[in-house]
């Protein structure tokens, strides 16, 4: 490991237990929303009563399947930063990086943002005026943090987002694989996740 390319680019080659937790991730997902476009035809009634049932709730806990997909999505970014520092190599630069890592993930990102707006506007008739600043802030990737629910506008806006903030500080995180010491790496860890945990709350 005393040569590695300077990419960071996701890679999950070589790692079978992470296609499988990406593959089990996105079942779990299908089966949630089968489940609950099925439920919310039936109405309030059927949606109390599949919660009651054993296989119809599970069906609807199925959600967590998008943790799932984070979790080996944020892995696989920030393995090729981690695997540089470790191996005494410098970093890519931020800014590098971020550009990187958002050439196809924000373009397109912000273009279905986009449709859906016209959308909206052109079949459902939605004023634009309503619509402008949860736009702005879609785009912006700050939805969440400034309105507090799912954008409006495409209420799967809200994952994307999460993942070009990630993007953001990503190559922080993975500085910190450039300390020495396993303890000082795991502690500084430890207490980013302690931190975030409590500013969540």
């Amino acid at each position: 490991m005393d040569r590695l390319p300077l990419t960071t680019r996701a890679d999950t080659s070589g790692i079978p237990s992470l296609d499988g937790l990406c593959l089990g991730g996105a079942l779990m997902v299908a089966l949630y929303h089968v489940a609950h476009y099925y439920v919310k035809l039936g109405g309030p009634a059927a949606f109390e009563a599949a919660h009651g049932d054993p296989l119809g709730g599970m069906l609807l806990r199925c959600d967590a399947g998008v943790m799932l997909l984070a979790l080996a999505g944020g892995f696989a970014l920030g393995r090729p930063l981690a695997e540089r520092r470790l191996a005494g190599l410098p970093g890519e630069s931020w800014w590098a990086f971020v550009r990187r890592e958002t050439a196809l993930r924000y373009p397109l990102y912000a273009l279905v943002l986009t449709v859906f707006l016209v959308c909206l506007l052109w079949v459902v008739r939605v004023r634009f005026a309503e619509l402008a600043p949860h736009f702005v802030a879609g785009l912006l990737a700050i939805h969440g943090a400034a309105f507090g629910y799912e954008n409006p506008i495409n209420t799967s806006a809200w994952l994307v987002e999460a993942e070009l903030q990630f993007v953001l500080v990503a190559p922080l995180l993975g500085s910190v694989f450039g300390l020495g010491g396993t303890v000082a790496r795991r502690a500084t860890l430890a207490g980013i996740a302690l931190g975030s945990a409590a500013a969540l709350h």
